[in-house]
């Protein structure tokens, strides 16, 4: 048995690191340091062996500690970048259907836009008709008045009373083309009106 010549315990002979106060006993080691002297670059390495020696215990933990540190950090990096992308990957899905949708609802606006245009050129081509009816009736009435006893403009002759009737039956007939109109653009609440009975009651008197 041998002594540790820094602690004096206990040790192996072949033991080179005293496993009590951690001390290297390399002690040819040590004997060519101070041959060498301390000023040659010899002497440096050899006090960096000596000392990582002393030290390894403590140094080689925490290499592994850091380098289970960053592969750790590369392996979160990995995962949050892959679950990045697949994120990415979802919203430009989404992305993708909205942009689907926002065309579906423009193209629905727009068919609802031209129905709705259809409509409103509907709608004007009854008043237009509707008008035009009106336009009508007060055209049968101004003949119809001339008729009476108290007209100031009444006819003179039997032609002219003919003239009278011819013109309110003209009229008749456009008043029934557009009541047609009307139905043929589905005109509601239309009453089947006609002016067919009017010419019947104009007669002339002397």
């Amino acid at each position: 048995m041998e002594y540790c010549p820094y602690c004096a315990e206990q040790i192996l002979k072949p033991t080179k690191v005293c496993p009590n106060c951690k001390k290297s006993l390399d002690l040819d080691l040590l004997a060519s340091m101070f041959k060498m002297g301390e000023s040659t670059k010899s002497d440096k390495k050899i006090k960096k062996k000596i000392w990582f020696r002393e030290h390894s215990h403590i140094i080689i933990p925490i290499i592994t500690l850091l380098i289970g540190f960053v592969s750790g950090a590369l392996i979160l990096y990995g995962v949050a970048q892959a679950e990045f992308l697949t994120e990415r990957s979802g919203y430009k899905a989404k992305i993708g259907e909205l942009q689907k949708t926002i065309e579906n609802n423009e193209k629905a606006a727009g068919l609802a836009s031209q129905d709705f245009q259809k409509q409103l050129a509907r709608m004007d081509e009854i008043i237009s008709v509707l008008d035009g009816q009106l336009e009508n009736i007060s055209k049968v009435i101004i003949f119809t008045r001339r008729f009476s006893g108290r007209s100031s403009i009444k006819p003179l002759t039997s032609a002219d009373s003919a003239y009278f009737v011819r013109n309110v039956r003209y009229l008749n007939r456009l008043f029934d083309e557009q009541q047609e109109k009307l139905k043929e653009l589905g005109y509601e609440n239309i009453r089947d009106y006609n002016l067919k009975t009017i010419p019947n009651i104009l007669t002339y008197e002397n």
